[in-house]
């Protein structure tokens, strides 16, 4: 019985944390997205690459992109290196799918992936 319990309680934990770190994972790209608006709106999206590493100096974010869909690469050009499709996680947040994957990362840390719809991305552990 003992055995069972600290099974479930383990299980429970890790999906509390996985949860958690899905929902971090998401607001952090949700921000991310917002200040993007930002400078938009405010002329100054030249320094996005500033917003950028800015971003990427935080503690566990490995990759934090906004991806160009055809649409936009037609209008404005291909833009930086980092803004066309990587993989199959871009190519389904530019087809519209809100994605959120955990992976088990470093010594044992739950990590996240946060992809969606409006074409932003975020890679965390």
């Amino acid at each position: 019985m003992l055995a069972t319990s600290l099974a479930y309680q383990s299980h429970q934990q890790k999906a509390l944390m996985t949860s958690i770190v899905s929902e971090q994972t998401l607001d952090k790209a949700s921000n991310y997205f917002d200040s993007l608006n930002m400078l938009m709106l405010t002329g100054t999206i030249s320094q996005r690459n500033t917003l950028r590493e800015k971003m990427l100096s935080h503690k566990g974010i490995d990759d934090a992109r906004v991806i160009r869909g055809d649409a936009i690469t037609r209008f404005f050009g291909p833009g930086n290196p980092e803004q066309s499709p990587q993989d199959t996680i871009d190519q389904r947040a530019l087809d519209g799918e809100t994605i959120v994957e955990t992976f088990e990362a470093d010594a044992g840390k739950v990590g996240g992936c946060a992809a969606d719809e409006s074409q932003q991305r975020l890679s965390r552990h």
